[in-house]
């Protein structure tokens, strides 16, 4: 994983200086973007990160109060698995190979 953030930081470097009108989510944060499901009740439909870089890793980081064993879960499609995603869990995985989704939780969560 180390390898690949020093990739992403080096790619953020040229592609910043090549179009400065392209701003970093952070000066120390290695991905170009971010994206943040807020509820209630959030969800993912189900997809593939087509635009990310089909060798990378996305990190998805679980954030709030919910019910992790009555939903939430990380769906990844190809590979058969439903992960159990508690509020903290994180996890790495190629979102431009693979169709994921999240299961829905609760009403009011």
């Amino acid at each position: 994983i180390m390898k690949l953030c020093f990739l992403y930081t080096a790619l953020l470097e040229a592609f910043t200086k090549e179009d400065p009108t392209l701003r970093r989510v952070s000066e120390h944060f290695p991905f170009a973007a971010t994206t943040v499901n807020f509820g209630p009740e959030a969800i993912c439909g189900v997809h593939m990160d087509y635009a990310n870089f089909i060798s990378g890793l996305c990190l998805v980081i679980a954030l709030g109060v919910y019910d992790h064993t009555k939903g939430g879960h990380i769906v990844l499609h190809e590979p058969k698995v439903i992960v159990e995603f508690a509020p903290g869990d994180f996890i790495f995985f190629p979102s431009a190979g693979i169709t994921h989704s999240n299961t829905r939780i609760q009403a009011g969560e």
